[in-house]
C-alpha cells in the first residue's frame, strides 16, 4: 500500500527531478518487481531505501503505482 510520495530534486549532488513513492508493505517483493521490470537499480533508472522508491523516469514510477497500489 502507498502511503506517501513526493519529488527531490536532488541526491547525493545530482541533479534532476527524481519521484518518489513510500509503501509500508512488501517492500522487498517490490524491489524485486523493479528489477524484474526495470533492470538492477542505479541512479540513472530506480533504487529504494527505507521503505522510498525513487525514480528517474516518471513512466517507471506511474507504472509502479499502477502495480503497488
Amino acid at each position: 500500500m502507498i502511503i506517501d510520495r513526493g519529488v527531490r530534486f536532488d541526491w547525493n549532488g545530482r541533479k534532476g527531478l527524481f519521484t518518489w513513492i513510500k509503501i509500508n508493505t512488501n517492500h522487498v517483493e517490490a524491489a524485486e518487481w523493479c528489477q524484474e521490470n526495470f533492470g538492477k537499480a542505479s541512479r540513472d533508472t530506480w533504487w529504494y531505501s527505507k521503505r522510498k522508491f525513487y525514480f528517474a523516469k516518471r513512466d517507471d514510477m506511474t507504472l509502479f503505482l499502477l502495480r503497488w497500489s
